[in-house]
């Protein structure tokens, strides 16, 4: 046995590719003419299969991205049109009509 040599079955990807595909990941989707805005599992997977003719399962893209030091983010929503003093008078009257529903109970 080889000392310090991870177990396991051998990456599909090799070390270029890898290093292909974090470029391609740094980059935003749109920039390599996809449709999507977000890289996620499944849209790293088509690349994958696209770019390298191979076929690799979301799990384990995911592992592979994280390995590549990648996290999975989701975009936080933005609602440009809401009104946030509405939204605190909501909350105040909300928490009186609560609290009056609670004696009542």
């Amino acid at each position: 046995m080889v000392p310090n040599t991870p177990p396991g079955r051998p990456s599909r990807l090799s070390e270029e590719q890898e290093e292909q595909l974090r470029e391609d990941i740094s980059k935003h989707p749109r920039e390599l003419g996809y449709e999507f805005s977000n890289w996620e599992g499944k849209n790293v997977s088509h690349h994958i299969e696209k770019v390298f003719d191979i076929e690799i399962g979301v799990r384990q893209v995911q592992r592979i991205l994280h390995k590549l030091g990648f996290s999975l983010q989701r975009p936080k929503y933005v609602f440009p049109k809401a009104d946030l003093d509405k939204q605190r008078e909501f909350k105040e009257n909300f928490k009186k009509v609560w609290l009056l529903s609670e004696k009542t109970a």
